[in-house]
Formats: structure tokens, C-alpha cells, sequence
């Protein structure tokens, strides 16, 4: 018994030493729909084809190709679409940004995009910019963003947005037709 004891002990001392689990966040201002749509300069709904990491500027970015199926700000595209996400990996090296979004061949998703120095385009706000097209609970196609990764500064005193009132799940006729009524 006493070697059990022993034994326990022993092992939450070892925890108490184990460092702290790592937790990986982006800080980003909570915006409101209005002011993620104004900066961005393309919204877009498609699915997406492929997904490759693509080594740009010294780091590893994901390059991702869109069939587009509706446009709802921007200049007209013509054929499938290309952006850039942050994280990826070529080779032996990776980048890993936490708040980036993640994607698969296949998925359907609505992108507010945004011109960076460079010239590429990519997701306004990192997920943010991103909804993700899925069934809802009632069969209703959904809108649907991550903020898995994300911190939000708190309060965003220029727009009176906050975390509590970023919707991360719209119905997608009720975000369609937002996006539509946006300048």
C-alpha cells in the first residue's frame, strides 16, 4: 500500500514539473461583416480544387485554387480563382499560423479576400474571411466560420464590434443576401 502511495506521489510531481501544453492564438480586432467586407476588394463563393504549399517569400504558403460559382464584390473573375493562405509545408520546412484557415479539395466556401503587398489575394482577417458551406441541423445550407486559433482584442472601440457579437454561423441565403447589399 505504502508503495502506491509512493507511486502516486511520484507521478503528480512528475506533472507538476511537465511544462504547460503550448496554446497557439492570433490577436485580431473583432470587426463587424460591414468592415471585413469594405476591405476586402473580392467575395467569393466556389469550391475549392486544390491545395498545395507553395514556398513564397522564404516561407511555405498555401496556394489555393477556386472554382468560383458566384461573385458578390469585385472585378469580374474569369476561370478558377487563385489565393494564399498562411502556414503550409515544402519539404522539410513548415510554417504554422494559428487563426489561418484550413482547406480541403472539394469544399464549398464564401472567401472575402484581400490584396496583400505583393499582389495575391487572401482571406480578409484570416478565418474571419472564410465560411465554410455545410448542412445545417435542419437541412438548410449554413455558413460557417472557425475562430479556432483566434484571440480577439477586446473592445474594438473604432467599430463597436466584440467577440460576443461576431457571428461565426449565418443560414447562407441570410449571408448571401448581406453580401449582396454591401457597396
Amino acid at each position: 500500500m505504502r508503495a502506491r502511495s509512493l507511486l502516486f506521489s511520484l507521478f503528480f510531481a512528475g506533472l507538476s514539473l511537465a511544462p504547460p501544453p503550448r496554446a497557439a492564438a492570433t490577436t485580431v480586432m473583432a470587426v463587424s461583416m460591414q468592415e471585413l467586407v469594405a476591405v476586402s476588394g473580392l467575395v467569393v463563393r466556389g469550391r475549392v480544387v486544390s491545395v498545395e504549399s507553395v514556398w513564397v517569400g522564404g516561407h511555405p504558403e498555401r496556394s489555393v485554387l477556386l472554382e468560383v460559382a458566384e461573385q458578390f464584390k469585385g472585378e469580374p473573375v474569369a476561370g478558377p480563382l487563385v489565393f494564399r493562405s498562411e502556414g503550409g509545408r515544402v519539404g522539410r520546412w513548415a510554417s504554422v499560423v494559428a487563426g489561418a484557415p484550413a482547406f480541403t479539395p472539394g469544399q464549398e466556401v464564401i472567401v472575402l479576400l484581400e490584396r496583400r503587398s505583393d499582389g495575391a489575394w487572401t482571406p480578409a482577417g484570416l478565418s474571419l474571411g472564410v465560411f465554410f458551406v455545410e448542412p445545417g441541423a435542419d437541412g438548410e445550407p449554413q455558413a460557417r466560420r472557425s475562430f479556432d486559433g483566434l484571440v480577439f482584442a477586446e473592445p474594438s472601440v473604432a467599430n463597436g464590434s466584440s467577440a460576443q457579437t461576431l457571428n461565426p454561423i449565418w443560414s447562407l441565403s441570410a449571408l448571401s443576401s448581406f453580401l449582396r447589399s454591401q457597396p
